[in-house]
């Protein structure tokens, strides 16, 4: 398909910045929101992020003004009759989606993608509300759009190869990278973070290490930032919601710790709210009382190191290649891409390669009885040491290495 026009319902943050990553590729775009208040708000997010470009020495002013005249703001779907793709970015509400996708199918041609920018919402249950829920597809932008290259492209069970395909082509165009990702909650990139931000609160609760401790070892280890810092900018609010909807598909190994929604019913929701775990560059002291009374005194007498937030991640990533969520290099690609897995170390599987499935195994068996459930090994990782398949050091893990030489 030859893309010319693009239609974005919602012109909050994510559908603003969307809005202008689409508008950067030199797509019309017609953006709706629900009044004309709402769509000057949004407007106004646009020019200030096109002009901060343009501050930077980034686009010129010429290009500044090319760019927003190709965005046309709206209160009628009707201007959504000749659109290729709109790309839905409301609340994470599922009635909210279902309603707008109904709208959408009767406004637009039925040649039109419909997609939605849910993060953990499902695409399959979104498509089912709809006549022809082959066009629906999931494109999980992440935050903020302007900066982050990876888009989740996800399909539902209805979805069709062609939607697949245009919506790859779609991403490309608008200068992102995708990675096809079979449909489960949380779908991949989210769902490989869960372990890592619950054990970092798990940590905490257990009065093993405190905040600056672990998001100074996560970052030591290679993070960009660390866990706290991450779920402050993600938002509060926004992880329990997401951590419910996982919860309720995987069980109690996905169950958020409750010191989150204490967090939430204190309004301590993250940068979002003026304070998080951090407020300002300061450790908030408000989250601290709340820690200090939420303490379960663990008995358990594992020091705290780095492996106790990773390894749960790397397990995970195992379930989701056992699910065939998506595949080795994929699931790597997305969470150096998408969250800054450390380059060096290649992404979870890899990592796991170098680690060893069996130094692996054996310690996530010790962390499951020491310290919880949560960190039992899968089924692929014992199969694989039982296999000898060991990763670099026996030259076949996640990945073959025909040409490594074993140095240990």
């Amino acid at each position: 398909m030859k893309f010319k026009k693009i239609g974005l319902v919602g012109g909050g943050i994510m559908g603003a910045a969307i809005t202008q990553v689409v508008a950067s590729s030199g797509l019309t775009v017609v953006m709706y929101e629900m009044n004309e208040e709402l769509v000057q708000k949004a407007m106004k997010r646009i020019r200030s992020a096109f002009q901060r470009e343009q501050d930077k020495g980034k686009i010129s002013k010429e290009k500044l003004h090319e760019r927003l005249a190709l965005i046309n703001g709206t209160t009628s779907l009707k201007e959504f009759f000749d659109v290729d793709l709109v790309i839905e970015a409301v609340p994470e509400i599922m009635e909210i989606k279902k309603k707008v996708f109904t709208s959408l199918e009767q406004a637009t041609s039925p040649q039109t993608i419909l997609a939605s920018n849910t993060s953990s919402l499902s695409i399959s249950e979104i498509a089912s509300t709809l006549k022809d829920s082959q066009k629906v597809i999931g494109l999980h932008f992440f935050n903020p759009p302007q900066k982050m290259k990876l888009v989740e492209v996800i399909p539902a069970l209805q979805t069709s190869t062609k939607t697949i395909e245009t919506a790859v082509d779609f991403v490309r165009l608008v200068g992102r990278e995708s990675v096809v990702v079979t449909e489960c909650a949380g779908f991949l990139v989210n769902r490989l973070l869960v372990p890592y931000f619950y054990e970092a609160m798990y940590t905490l609760l257990d009065g093993s290490a405190g905040i600056q401790d672990i998001d100074n070892a996560a970052m030591q280890y290679g993070f960009p930032m660390g866990p706290f810092r991450l779920c402050d900018f993600i938002g509060i609010d926004t992880l329990v919601h997401s951590g419910r909807i996982m919860e309720q598909y995987y069980g109690p190994r996905m169950k958020p710790p409750f010191l989150m929604e204490e967090m939430v019913r204190a309004e301590l929701l993250g940068d979002k709210s003026g304070g998080g775990f951090y407020k300002g560059n300061q450790i908030n002291p408000d989250v601290l009382l709340l820690i200090e009374n939420l303490k379960t005194n663990s008995k358990h007498t594992v020091a705290f190191t780095t492996e106790r937030l990773i390894y749960p991640m790397i397990n995970e990533a195992v379930i989701c290649l056992q699910e065939k969520i998506s595949t080795p290099s994929e699931i790597d690609f997305a969470m150096v891409s998408g969250i800054g897995f450390p380059k060096d170390k290649g992404g979870p599987l890899r990592y796991a390669d170098i680690i060893g499935m069996d130094s692996l195994t054996e310690s996530l068996d010790r962390f499951a009885q020491k310290i919880s459930f949560r960190f039992w090994p899968s089924y692929l990782l014992r199969k694989m040491v039982a296999a000898g398949f060991n990763g670099i050091k026996s030259k076949q893990g996640f990945y073959t290495y025909l040409n490594e030489v074993n140095e240990n």
